[in-house]
């Protein structure tokens, strides 16, 4: 790519490409940035599994602890990964009784259909001395997030929703079909996922002093074939229930 004419608008366009990949990596995967300073070249997965970076991307890692190395003590070296960590540290030793005086007490999250764990990591730290309600659109009012498409398998350690009656713990390919929507395991990726994540923040008893859990699922009253899906895919039907 460098090799061609207009070397230094080249420079400039793969530079630009880099900084927005590692601005991302800020917001979506600071525990890979985390590794990569302390000289781990690896990528956390799923929970605390870790996988090693591969070959072709270990220029990744070796870049980001450059990076650091060159603006090591400079006023500059504050990314927002460390920013984060920092004001995870701070808000621990947040409670009731020591909320900072402009805090509101009541945040309200409303109309998102998806969060990076960073800002459900603010969230939930804030819940500490203010009350966080979270808003979230969701399809389906079983559990779905062991739903799969292809070899995609979730496991969570708890979840918020019921599983529905009859469905086995684990699902595959090989029993899908029989138990779940197929459009909701091939499009529904990306909420699954945000739900999923959500389970691991969402602790009943944290804030039962609060407000009780609010679930407002409504069957669709019509008949048309969008609605007769929606329906399906509310209540977690598959294609031969359907």
């Amino acid at each position: 790519f460098l090799s061609g004419g207009q070397e230094a608008r080249r420079r400039y366009q793969l530079a630009e490409r880099v900084a927005d990949l590692f601005d991302q990596y800020q917001v979506y995967r600071a525990d890979w940035l985390e590794s990569w300073a302390d000289g781990q070249d690896v990528l956390h997965v799923r929970g605390s599994e870790e996988r090693a970076v591969p070959a072709e991307q270990l220029w990744q890692p070796a870049l980001w602890r450059a990076l650091i190395a060159d603006i090591e003590g400079s006023v500059a070296n504050t990314s927002r990964a460390e920013v984060h960590t920092r004001f995870l540290e701070a808000a621990a030793k947040l409670d009731g009784n020591s909320r900072p005086a402009h805090l509101p007490r009541r945040v309200v999250v409303f109309g998102l259909s998806s969060l990076p764990q960073q800002t459900l990591d603010v969230l939930s730290a804030l819940g500490r001395c203010c009350q966080v309600i979270l808003c979230v659109h969701n399809p389906c009012q079983y559990h779905w997030a062991d739903i799969i498409e292809d070899k995609d398998l979730l496991r969570a350690e708890r979840q918020r929703r019921a599983r529905k009656p009859g469905m086995p713990v684990q699902l595959d390919d090989h029993n899908l079909h029989l138990h779940a929507n197929p459009l909701l395991a091939a499009w529904g990726k990306q909420g699954r996922d945000y739900i999923r994540l959500l389970d691991h923040y969402d602790v009943p008893e944290s804030y039962a002093h609060w407000l009780d859990r609010v679930d407002l699922f409504r069957e669709s009253d019509g008949r048309s074939l969008l609605q007769d899906l929606q329906n399906d895919i509310l209540n977690l039907n598959p294609v031969h229930e359907s």
